[in-house]
Parts: structure tokens; C-alpha cells; sequence
């Protein structure tokens, strides 16, 4: 049973988490049969880059590869003679995609109070991921594994610090990205922090291509935010952007609560008055906004940010549920969206949010179903390059996860949001082969 304690988020105590998500977690299937083909029926087929599909079917090779998608007797038709068929029930979606977590912060699950903003929030974490070993860490991410394919989710942006133990099990089959964060205010230190990270990208991580992120412009230089940006040149980049009113105040006027915090930290950060600019206009300022960059957040945003994001082509990836557990508000995710900025979704780490279901993240977000769901699977697939996952289209690889969602008479994506936790059963793992854009 799920408990809710004051100041601290909704979530299972971390032994009841434990004891649900240790039993090994089944792996998901990558088709296999005695044919080149499957069918997959269902009552729902969502291709997400196009409308439902009512008693639809998808027609799949071996590998999980989209031949066609359509109406059930249609596919039938076209399917070679013999063709096995599975019945997947109620409705199929592509894998989710999970665009933005801290796979290493699991062991803290439940652990840090909320509902004082981020500063205070990023005070007690540095406290009590301190004493973590190795140990402990690689326990939690596993957990966090099981826990993420239980939930239909295929693609990650998990972004990482260093911690020993973060390390991902071997048979994880996730595809997208490990961001390896810099991470570093003082302006002389931008080698030396560009180099850790670069170092830890190293390291092998699975499925996941390895990539940079630069921590938050709050205690990243603008030296560092350049370095991060020219040297993820190409390729996806991640930074947590405007997610507290703190970090404006701090690079409009050099005080408030990041700047105290600094300072306990013996950083001692200067400050230009004429280079005051919000968060979202000193990344931008620093080449660091493009069409590859996963903006993380995006709480304190204005006008000007907002068409700043726009016109970069950056992908907003919001995380509602660990925004609302910091007492931070909601993000503007209609503004951003009615101005052309593409929207993903994260859950960001157990350490500040109840679990790490995407779909759960996409029910919270206050826009239309069809919008958020695009955004829990499409969007997070674009945003992370991963070109192959989040539609039902031809050519495409995106998994395919049956879920025991009852529709009813109600849109199937609505349906599938107002039961974020409805069972769900891999018919197939998503991959890379095969790319398209839908």
C-alpha cells in the first residue's frame, strides 16, 4: 500500500518497494517464431503518430521491425498465409521512453523531504548521498531496473554523476542515453570538470550511447556550459534548465538561495551585472540550446525564454510529479507546446518522485491525453535521437507493450492515462535497426 507522509513524497516504504521489485523481473522477448512474421491484435492498436486504431493489428517481423499497421482483417489480408497471430487484449502501445532520471539516486527512494524547493532539497541530497557505497547503490539502480520494465519502458536519459555502483546490469535492455554530468561554477575549472565527465563517459553502459550533460547553469560556468556544448557537437546534450525561481535570481542579481549554498560549498561564483541573464538566455548565450539539447524542466520560464526555446529546436523535458514534490508549481507545458517547443517526459529520480513510471509523469502533466502520451513515447524518442522508437510506424523498432487497460467508451488514450499502472506485457523489445521518421 502506498503511504503519503508530510513533506515528504507519496511512496512505498523502501523495503515494501524492495520486496515487490527483487523477484527477478522478466526479461522482455525479442520476437521469435517459426516464421519470418507475427501478427499483433488488439482491441486498441495506439500508433501515437497517428489516431487510434479501433480492433487494429500490427503486422511485425522476427526482429520487431513494423511491416504495417492498420485496421485487423486489413493486415490479416496482407500478412504471408500462415502467419502466426497473437491476441495482445485490450490495447498495445509502443515502448514508453523515459527521457530524464538519476538511475544512481534510487537507493534513496523516499528519503529526502520536500515541499522546500530545490536548494534545500539539493542541501539534504549532497548529505545523505554521502554516505552511499557501491553496494548500496547497485542495489537501488537494480530495483529501478525491474521497476521500469514492469512499467513498458524501453528508452532512458539517465543522467550520472560518478557514484560507484551506478553501473547498469548487464542484460538491461534499455536503449537511448547516459548523460555523464560536468558539473562546476568557478570559470577556472571548466578543463578539469569537461575532463571527469568525459572520463566517466568511458565507461560501459549497455545499450544506453554515452553522452554529456552540463549540470544546471546555477553551478555550472558559462566556460563549462560552452565546453559541454562544443564537445556534445552533434550529438544529444542534457541540461536541468529554469527549475527554480533560485537559479534566476542568482544570474540576475548574484544572491538568494543557490548563491548561499554556493558559498557554503567555498564556491565563491562571480558575478557580472552585465551579463545577468536568465537560465534559459546564458545556455542559449553559451551555444548550448539546439536541436539535440533535452531542456530539463523548464519551470521559470518567461516570454522571451519561451521563444528562445522555440527557436533553438530544443526539446522541453518536463517532470511534473518531482517538481510538485519540491513545492515548485506545475510546468508550462501548454505555453511551451502552443509555441512549437517539442515536449518530452521524465520522472526524474525516486529521490524526488514516487516512481519512475512515464506514464504516470504523462497523467500529471495538465495537457490533453493524446498530447502527454505523444510526449511520454515520440517526444522522448526524438529528443534522445533514437529515431527508431515511439511510433507504430513501418520500418520502425519501438517495442510493443500490451496493457490491461480498460477503454470503455472513453478515447483510448485517455483511458490508458486515468490507469498509468494497468499491467503491462512485452510482446516485443525495441531496437535501433530500422530507422524512420514518422
Amino acid at each position: 500500500m502506498r503511504t503519503t507522509r508530510e513533506n515528504r513524497r507519496g511512496a512505498e516504504p523502501t523495503q515494501s518497494r524492495a520486496e515487490r521489485l527483487s523477484a527477478e523481473t522478466p526479461r522482455p522477448p525479442r520476437l521469435r517464431g517459426s516464421l519470418p512474421f507475427v501478427v499483433v491484435e488488439a482491441r486498441w492498436v495506439l500508433p501515437i503518430a497517428a489516431p487510434p486504431i479501433k480492433d487494429g493489428a500490427i503486422l511485425v517481423d522476427s526482429t520487431g521491425e513494423i511491416v504495417q499497421v492498420g485496421k485487423r482483417d486489413e493486415v490479416r489480408r496482407a500478412a504471408p498465409a500462415g502467419v502466426e497471430r497473437i491476441d495482445a487484449g485490450e490495447l498495445v502501445h509502443p515502448a514508453l521512453v523515459n527521457a530524464h532520471l538519476h538511475l544512481e539516486l534510487s537507493a534513496l527512494a523516499g528519503a529526502l523531504a520536500g515541499g522546500r524547493g530545490l536548494v534545500a532539497w539539493v542541501r539534504e541530497l549532497i548529505a545523505r548521498r554521502a554516505p552511499l557505497d557501491a553496494k548500496a547503490v547497485a542495489h537501488g539502480v537494480a530495483l529501478a531496473v525491474s521497476e521500469l520494465l514492469s512499467c513498458g519502458t524501453g528508452a532512458l536519459g539517465d543522467t550520472a554523476s560518478g557514484l560507484a555502483g551506478n553501473e547498469l546490469p548487464e542484460d538491461a535492455p534499455f536503449l537511448g542515453a547516459r548523460f555523464h554530468e560536468a558539473l562546476g561554477a568557478k570559470p577556472e575549472d571548466w578543463e578539469k570538470a569537461l575532463a571527469s565527465a568525459r572520463d566517466r563517459a568511458r565507461a560501459p553502459s549497455g545499450n544506453l550511447r554515452a553522452a554529456l550533460a552540463a549540470h544546471a547553469p546555477a553551478t555550472c560556468s558559462e566556460e563549462l556550459l560552452a565546453a559541454v556544448a562544443s564537445a556534445s557537437a552533434g550529438e544529444p546534450v542534457s541540461v536541468h534548465l529554469a527549475e527554480d525561481p533560485a537559479e534566476r535570481r542568482l544570474l540576475v542579481s548574484g544572491d538568494g538561495a543557490w548563491a548561499e549554498l554556493l558559498r557554503e560549498r567555498g564556491i565563491a561564483r562571480p558575478f557580472s551585472p552585465e551579463r545577468a541573464a536568465s537560465p534559459v538566455r546564458v545556455a542559449a548565450r553559451a551555444g548550448l540550446l539546439g536541436p539535440r539539447t533535452l531542456a530539463v524542466h523548464l519551470l521559470d520560464v518567461d516570454d522571451d525564454d519561451v521563444r528562445e526555446l522555440a527557436a533553438s529546436g530544443a526539446s522541453a523535458v518536463l517532470c511534473p510529479r518531482s517538481n510538485r514534490f519540491l513545492g515548485l508549481g506545475a510546468p508550462p507545458a501548454s505555453k511551451l507546446a502552443a509555441a512549437g517547443v517539442p515536449l518530452a517526459l521524465g520522472t526524474d529520480s525516486l529521490a524526488s518522485s514516487p516512481s519512475l513510471n512515464v506514464l504516470e509523469e504523462a497523467a500529471a502533466l495538465a495537457i490533453d491525453p493524446v498530447s502527454a502520451l505523444r510526449a511520454a513515447t515520440l517526444g522522448g524518442a526524438r529528443a534522445l535521437g533514437e529515431q527508431s522508437l515511439g511510433a507504430f510506424v513501418p520500418g520502425a523498432r519501438p517495442g510493443i507493450v500490451a496493457r490491461d487497460a480498460v477503454v470503455g467508451a472513453r478515447r483510448p488514450e485517455a483511458a490508458l492515462l486515468e490507469q498509468p499502472r494497468a499491467s503491462a506485457r512485452w510482446i516485443a523489445l525495441p531496437s535501433r535497426a530500422g530507422s524512420v521518421s514518422p
